[in-house]
């Protein structure tokens, strides 16, 4: 079996271990791979400098961005508690089969995912998301 031989001057690459996306986040993880990038560059042919501060500032950005999802996601449930328990006593339209039933809303119960389900019956609980309609309580 002929191998292909290498231009003179070109390092291997070593495989680079594949991470989880949830690793990528972790300042532990970017370091790791930084410490392993400068390892394994060809001596011959350095990186630039600011190759590595573009890295950082990108990760820099990644980082803020995941806490501002965090954030938006905690605003959200937030905003799903309030509304939900606005409901309470009003009466609301919702869908079922097609169809628009009213019905007063007793309380409202939130699955272990934070979902918010309105109980608009002794035995019926419907999603947030499939009221349609909402209306003043009847006198």
């Amino acid at each position: 079996m002929v191998q292909a031989s290498q231009p003179v001057g070109t390092a291997t690459t070593p495989a680079i271990p594949t991470v989880a996306k949830n690793d990528l986040a972790d300042k532990d993880t970017f370091l790791k791979l930084l410490v392993a990038q400068l390892k394994y560059q060809n001596p011959m042919q350095p990186t630039d400098p600011s190759t590595f501060l573009a890295q950082s500032a990108q990760f820099s950005m990644v980082e803020k961005l995941d806490e501002l999802t965090k954030l938006a996601q905690a605003r959200q449930a937030t905003d799903q508690v309030v509304i939900a328990s606005s409901l309470v006593g009003k009466r609301v339209g919702y869908l079922v089969d097609g169809q628009v039933n009213h019905s007063s809303v007793q309380g409202v119960r939130f699955d272990p995912s934070g979902a918010a389900l309105v109980q608009v019956s002794d035995t019926r609980e419907i999603p947030l998301s499939d009221v349609q309609q909402v209306l003043p309580a009847q006198p």
